[in-house]
């Protein structure tokens, strides 16, 4: 009885034991089945990726970007009632005229995070601050312009991505699809929309055409009518208005109410970190937090918390991870946390869009070939001017006499001087008056393009001679009126000058002419008087050859017609005799109506020749009222008309 107490009882503990034993081994598996659960995302990510666990993957979302079955209708409604239906908050850019120097306020610091002690740690933080943002900062797709659009997924580090812009400052900015490269949000360059998340509601940061900085969640309407110049999309709403906001945008961007584990855990996790935002001045601010997942670095709570010590109002939470990375210069600055090929060493990733900050651009990008850009303003070479250097402004507009060049001013010919306000020396003519006069007796030249103005008395082109015998005076444009030398002094006109010996036999015709008209003779006209009669005896004999030509052509055209008449009328008789003859061989049969016959034949051959007397008459009257073609066909070819 004993041996079975004893037995029972040792089997009852086993049993217990075995009870435990299975009750452990079905928890253990439990917890395992949920650890296993709770990491497929993390491990997924890295095979969608394509790279292995050196990767530092921090993904907000498993399966897709972004809240996509919530409507900007609801997240109005989920949003505090303080905010009304707003979903976004806009605030004045800093605007500066001329620039706020320096550009960039770049900053690097270590700062203690962590609510309590046990959490405190130092972090490394990446701060630069963008004093002139309308016109310094812009979002940049990858590489080059159309990664974003045309879909291959190309990316690129930010270091070779700021080298477009030569961007003095460049960040991370968008996320990106890990599985294709694809750009992911909303996303709009130097006012150029390059991608439409079609409304999925997600936190976006951008600048405004009419100088204000936007930061919230877009509705499709908005993005269109908000004119944005530049625009990224985030994940989280860090602060608003100048307070936490990342417990109500979680509510709003988790892609759903029943699943916000994956979301909450990029929230909540350590890593390294990348934000945009701005100050109460209007000032953007970059800030990067260098970290590791799950290792080091500040979640999004401690980051809104940092974010509120330096000063910022509104602020998104942007790619970070790996994806991290700070640019100053051309420079990598920051800690990333991806391992390079060699895993001794870490490197920077390549990411999708990014934010840049540049010098401003001139409003014509080569100062239309004039000048150089330097701080968005153009410094013109030469004469040029305006803010695209492209006005040639020279002083004076070159006094009316010259053009402006780049140079300066090029004067007229007979011009000369910086502003072309000084007329050429005497005895210099021509371009910048570099070409010397060469007038004689006493000229002098015009200035533009050297002609000579000659003395009373001289002409020539060089004023080389005397005015010819019988003129006087200015350009030898008078007449010397003397009655006994026909001669007078070239300069004055005075009838006292002595006649120089070239001149003699003009003297003696002068003389000639004059008593010839004193004397009222008739000139010897006699050969005008020749040839006058020579030209009425030609006339006459071509007006009689060309008379009598008309009269023997007129002869043959009349001679034609009558000809043509003549046979005419033989022709037309024939035809009546033999009419006649038929006519009377059919009579013949018919003796009892001889007489009635013989009557009407003879009726009817009256009325045949009168028919063919009016046919002649007819063609007669025609041919002679006929159109001029008409009458040369006739003469020409008489037996084709007669044949009709």
């Amino acid at each position: 009885m004993g041996r079975q107490l004893a037995l029972v009882h040792i089997s009852d503990q086993c049993t217990l034991l075995s009870s435990v034993y299975y009750n452990v081994l079905i928890t253990l598996s439990l917890l395992i089945l949920f650890t296993t659960q709770a990491s497929i995302g993390y491990l997924q990510s890295i095979q969608d990726f394509g790279e292995d666990d050196s990767m530092d993957i921090l993904r907000p979302y498993l399966t897709h970007h972004g809240p996509v079955h919530r409507t900007h209708r609801e997240t109005r409604s989920c949003q505090s009632v303080k905010y009304g239906n707003v979903t976004h908050s806009k605030f004045a850019a800093n605007i500066n005229v001329p620039l706020t120097l320096p550009l960039i306020e770049a900053n690097h610091m270590l700062k203690e995070v962590g609510e309590y002690s046990w959490q405190k740690r130092q972090t490394y933080i990446h701060h630069q601050i963008v004093n002139n943002p309308l016109s310094t900062f812009s979002v940049l797709e990858p590489g080059h312009p159309g990664t974003c659009q045309n879909g291959t997924g190309e990316r690129f580090t930010v270091v070779a991505s700021a080298q477009r812009k030569q961007c003095l400052v460049a960040a991370n900015a968008g996320f990106f699809n890990t599985a294709t490269g694809q750009c992911l949000g909303n996303i709009v360059s130097d006012g150029v929309l390059l991608q439409d998340s079609g409304g999925v509601q997600n936190v976006h940061f951008g600048l405004t055409r009419d100088g204000f900085i936007y930061t919230g969640y877009l509705s499709e309407l908005d993005l269109l009518y908000q004119d944005f110049t530049q625009l990224v999309g985030g994940v989280i709403w860090l602060l608003r208005d100048g307070a936490s906001y990342v417990d109500e945008s979680i509510k709003i961007e988790c892609p759903d109410t029943e699943e916000t584990g994956t979301l909450e855990r990029f929230v909540s996790v350590v890593s390294a970190r990348t934000a945009v935002g701005h100050d109460s001045n209007g000032r953007i601010h970059m800030v990067q937090v260098d970290g590791k997942t799950d290792q080091y670095g500040v979640n999004l709570h401690e980051f809104a918390a940092l974010l509120l010590d330096l000063g910022l109002v509104n602020a998104i939470n942007l790619d970070g991870g790996g994806s991290a990375t700070t640019v100053v210069n051309g420079t990598l600055v920051n800690y990333p946390s991806d391992h390079c090929v060699n895993s001794t060493y870490n490197c920077e990733r390549k990411v999708s869009t990014i934010l840049c900050v540049h010098e401003p651009k001139c409003s014509a990008e080569d100062c239309s070939g004039h000048g150089s850009c330097d701080m968005g303003i153009c410094q013109c070479r030469g004469h040029w001017a305006g803010t695209a250097c492209d006005i040639l402004s020279c002083p004076n507009q070159c006094s009316g006499h010259g053009s402006c060049t780049e140079g300066g001013c090029r004067c007229e010919p007979g011009w000369d001087g910086g502003e072309c306000s000084q007329a050429c020396q005497t005895g210099w003519y021509g371009v910048n008056c570099s070409v010397p006069c060469v007038c004689e007796n006493g000229g002098s030249c015009q200035p533009a393009d050297g002609m000579c103005q000659c003395l009373p008395g001289y002409t020539g082109k060089y004023c080389q001679n005397e005015c010819p015998f019988g003129y006087y005076g200015q350009g030898c444009s008078k007449l010397c009126f003397c009655d006994q030398s026909c001669s007078c002094d070239h300069v004055t006109g005075s009838c006292n000058a002595s006649i120089p010996k070239g001149d003699y036999y003009k003297v003696a015709h002068c003389i000639a002419k004059l008593e010839i008209k004193r004397l009222h003779l008739v000139p010897d006209t006699e050969q005008q008087y020749n040839l006058c009669i020579i030209s009425v005896i030609c006339v006459t004999v071509l007006a009689t050859a060309s008379l009598l030509l008309n009269v023997f052509l007129t002869y043959l055209l009349v001679r034609s017609r009558q000809t043509h008449k003549i046979q005419l009328r033989r022709r037309a008789k024939l035809a009546v005799k033999k009419a006649l003859q038929r006519t009377a061989k059919y009579a013949n049969t018919d003796n009892d109506d001889e007489d009635e016959d013989d009557f009407q034949l003879k009726i009817s051959n009256f009325k045949m020749e009168k028919e063919v007397e009016e046919v002649v008459d007819e063609e007669d009257e025609g041919a002679k009222t006929g159109s001029g073609e008409e009458e040369e066909d006739l003469f020409l070819a008489p037996k084709k008309k007669s044949g009709r």
